[in-house]
C-alpha cells in the first residue's frame, strides 16, 4: 500500500516527541495557498507551490504553459495535463505518483480498507483457469447474490476471465459503489454430478476490510495480526493488546506480514508502547538536510513484555520502521523473510480540481542509523534475527487463512505456518 502521510488530528500527538524541524507529514495538510492569477485557463492549480522542490515546481509551470499554446479545448488540457504530470512524476522521484481525482479517491478508500466491489475473499488463481471464491465476506453483494464457497467465475460481464491474471480478474471485479457486474458462475451439481453455469448479476458496494486479528495461542502467547497502519491503527491495536493481557498474555507475536505500511503516525505510537520513555524511535532528513528524530515520549505499557515480530517481503515502510525500531533496541526477534525496503515518507501536493502530486519528501532511519530503503541493486529492508523461507504457495495459504480468520470464517490449514513455528520456538524457550 501506498504511504499516505498527511496530517490529521493524531498529529498533535506527534508533535511534542518530535526533535528538530517538524517532519514533513505533520504540515501536509496544512493551510493552503492558492496563486489564482498563475492558474492557465482551464488547466487545475497547484494549492500549495511551497511544499514542491523549486525545479518540480519550475517543471510544473513550464508543462502549463506548453499545454496553453497548444490547445484551448478544457477538456483536452486537463487530460494533456494528467497525462503530463504522470509522466513528470515518474521522472523525478521513483517512488513519485500522480493521482487524478478518482484515482486520488480510490487510494483514500484503500487506505481505509474500503473499495467497490462484491465482498469476496479469492483463491489463488492458476492461470487458464476461472477464478475461484474462497469465502463471501458476511453481508456483503456476493454473500447476499448467494456466491459459495467454490464457485468459479468464468466471466465478468461476458468477458471470460480465464485467460487474465488475478490482479487483471480483479480489477475487473472492482467498480465504481452501486455499479452493476454480471457473473458467469460454474459451480459444482451433486445432483448431475457436473458442474452448472449459472448467470448471477449483482451490484457492487463499498465493503468495509476487517484490519486487525488478536488471539490466544498455548503456554501464554499472545498473536497479533495487523494488516495496515490505518489512521486508528494504533488505538485499536493497544485495545486489542490489553485484552490479551487480560486473557493471561505473557508473550507476544506481533505478525507484520504483508502489511504494506499506511500511515506513519499509529506506526510511531504503536513502536513506543514497546519501548522505554527516551528511546528513538526513528529519525529522518528532509529534502532541505535538516533532521528530526521522534522518541518515546513515555515509558511504553508493553515495554517489558517478550515479543517476535513475523515479517516477511510484503512487510513494507511504517511496518519497517516499527520492526526495525523494536530489533534496534533489543526489544524483539525479527522472525521471518527480508523486508521489501520502503525507508521514506510521502506527501501530496493537491491541485484544485482534487488531482494530486505524491512526492517524497523524507528519508527515514532506525535508532542505529539504517536506512532500510531498497537501492538500486534490490538490497534493503529489514534482515530478520531469525530467516524463515517459505514457498510462495505456501505464504499464499497462511495469510489467505488468516484472512478467513478475521472475518469469522474457518482457516483451510493447507500449509503449516513455519514462520510463526519459529517465533513460537524462541518465545518459548
Amino acid at each position: 500500500m501506498m504511504i499516505f502521510a498527511g496530517a490529521s488530528a493524531s498529529s498533535q500527538r506527534v508533535g511534542a516527541q518530535t526533535q528538530g524541524l517538524a517532519p514533513a507529514f505533520l504540515l501536509a495538510e496544512a493551510t493552503v495557498r492558492a496563486d489564482r492569477t498563475a492558474r492557465p485557463l482551464g488547466l487545475p492549480r497547484l494549492m500549495r507551490e511551497q511544499d514542491l522542490p523549486p525545479d518540480v515546481l519550475g517543471r510544473i509551470q513550464s508543462l502549463s504553459k506548453e499545454i496553453e499554446g497548444k490547445s484551448s479545448d478544457p477538456q483536452e488540457r486537463t487530460r494533456a495535463f494528467y497525462e503530463g504530470m504522470s509522466r513528470l512524476a515518474k521522472d523525478v522521484d521513483p517512488l513519485a505518483e500522480f493521482f487524478t481525482p478518482q484515482a486520488y479517491q480510490k487510494f483514500l478508500d484503500g487506505n481505509e480498507g474500503l473499495y467497490g466491489g462484491i465482498g469476496a475473499l479469492l483463491v489463488k488463481k492458476e492461470e487458464g483457469r476461472p477464478q475461484v471464491i474462497d469465502y463471501p465476506l458476511p453481508g456483503s453483494p456476493a454473500q447476499q447474490a448467494g456466491l459459495l464457497e467454490g464457485d468459479e467465475i468464468v466471466a465478468v460481464d461476458g468477458e471470460d476471465v480465464r485467460p487474465l491474471s488475478q490482479q487483471a480478474t480483479g480489477k475487473k471485479i472492482r467498480g465504481p459503489e452501486g455499479t452493476r457486474i454480471d457473473l458467469t458462475i460454474r459451480r459444482a451439481n451433486p445432483a448431475s454430478g457436473g458442474p452448472s453455469t449459472l448467470s448471477i448479476s449483482l451490484n457492487r458496494a463499498v465493503v468495509p476490510t476487517p484490519n486487525l486479528h488478536a488471539k490466544m495461542l498455548d503456554g501464554g502467547v499472545g498473536y497479533f495480526y495487523l494488516g495496515s497502519f490505518r489512521d486508528d491503527a494504533d488505538k485499536q491495536a493497544l485495545e486489542q493488546l490489553r485484552r490479551l493481557r487480560g486473557l493471561g498474555m505473557s508473550s507476544l507475536v506481533l505478525d507484520l506480514r504483508n502489511n504494506g505500511g499506511g500511515s506513519l503516525i499509529p506506526a510511531l505510537w504503536l513502536s513506543a508502547a514497546f519501548l522505554q520513555k527516551g528511546q528513538q524511535v526513528m529519525s529522518a532528513r528532509r529534502l532541505d538536510g535538516t533532521t528530526w528524530q521522534w522518541t518515546a515520549p513515555w515509558d511504553g505499557e508493553f515495554a517489558g513484555l517478550p515479543v517476535a515480530v513475523l515479517v516477511n517481503g510484503k512487510t513494507a515502510s511504517a511496518s519497517e520502521d516499527l520492526a526495525g525500531a523494536l530489533q534496534d533496541h533489543g526489544r524483539a526477534e525479527i522472525v521471518g523473510s527480508r523486508t521489501y525496503g520502503k525507508g521514506t515518507t510521502q506527501t501530496t501536493v493537491p491541485f484544485d480540481d482534487g488531482s494530486r502530486l505524491k512526492l517524497t519528501q523524507e528519508w527515514w532511519y532506525t535508532p542505529n542509523g539504517r536506512s532500510v530503503q531498497k537501492g538500486g541493486t534490490g538490497q534493503g529492508g529489514i534482515e530478520p534475527d531469525v530467516t524463515v523461507s517459505a514457498s510462495e504457495d505456501d505464504e499464499f495459504h497462511v495469510m489467505a487463512d488468516i484472512i478467513r480468520e478475521m472475518n469469522g470464517a474457518m482457516p483451510r490449514g493447507q500449509a503449516e505456518d513455519m514462520v510463526l513455528e519459529a517465533a513460537l520456538s524462541r518465545l518459548r524457550r
